[in-house]
């Protein structure tokens, strides 16, 4: 239920919510606003706070016309964690027909996320701003693969790009990638990433000079901690299969690793592997 007062003034009706609770969140400070009820179409103007689980705020995306408009993006995402929205809403409710104007930011305090084909993401910190066109990020710290990053990200004309860089700790990045022989590299090691996601697929590259990392195996394969040698992993999904996608290994210039892959959302399986 919401507490609110309910206002008359002219032409216009103002409601003033002071506290309440939609969908699992907490609502504060939130007004609706309707300047003129005498116009044929009036205009609806909501501004207001809410807080709670971020996974009820992903719900109320995916059940508003709000999926719609950023095509799906978060469809699959799970979260735990907590987050702080601020919204200014402008719509005109008898023409449904109109995109509404939307701005606002989304604060995420200390979540956990899990996006398909991405690594999960822990002690997730930052604001996104949104509107009803884009949706922008920048410097979201989070910890992945056992180290510390930081990210930048946008999304506009429903294409998704995410930059990023930190540090990982191979032993837990060895874990979670298959179809790449990782069982004798230990150590940590800088990384650079490069994200695309569009109509619910996502490429990436992620680059890294290996610097911290150990290679045992025989030469010239083999590296020390110090020593830096150029690596890039990549990868690249399926044209219309999006249960199927291809991983690309490049170490220094020598060795390239292609591993075709199949994911039902949970478990991968390596289906063919060539070393070039």
């Amino acid at each position: 239920g919401i507490d609110a007062d309910v206002r008359f003034e002219g032409p216009g009706l103002t409601v003033a919510a002071t506290r309440g609770r939609v969908l699992g969140t907490a609502i504060a400070r939130t007004k609706a606003t309707m300047p003129d009820l005498v116009i044929e179409h009036p205009l609806l103007i909501v501004e207001g706070e809410a807080s709670g689980p971020t996974a009820e705020f992903l719900r109320f995306v995916e059940t508003s016309p709000v999926a719609a408009w950023i095509d799906h993006a978060t469809d699959g995402v799970q979260s735990a964690g907590n987050a702080r929205l601020g919204l200014r809403l402008e719509m005109r409710p008898s023409q449904p027909e109109d995109r509404a104007r939307v701005g606002g930011e989304l604060q995420l305090v200390d979540n956990q996320l899990r996006v398909p084909g991405l690594p999960a993401f822990t002690r997730v910190n930052g604001r996104l701003a949104f509107s009803e066109r884009e949706l922008n990020g920048r410097d979201v710290a989070f910890e992945a693969y056992g180290g510390p990053g930081r990210l930048t990200l946008s999304r506009r004309d429903g294409t998704t790009r995410v930059s990023g860089t930190g540090i990982a700790n191979l032993a837990a990045f060895r874990n979670d990638v298959s179809g790449l022989p990782l069982e004798r590299v230990s150590g940590t090691a800088d990384w650079r990433l490069d994200l695309t996601h569009r109509a619910g697929a996502a490429s990436w590259s992620v680059d890294s000079n290996l610097r911290g990392a150990s290679v045992d195996l025989p030469s010239p394969l083999r590296k020390s901690a110090a020593e830096a040698v150029a690596f890039r992993l990549e990868r690249r999904p399926a044209t219309g299969d999006a249960g199927r996608d291809t991983l690309i290994a490049q170490y220094g210039e020598g060795v390239r690793v292609v591993a075709e892959r199949r994911t039902n959302g949970r478990d991968t399986t390596v289906e063919r592997a060539l070393v070039l």
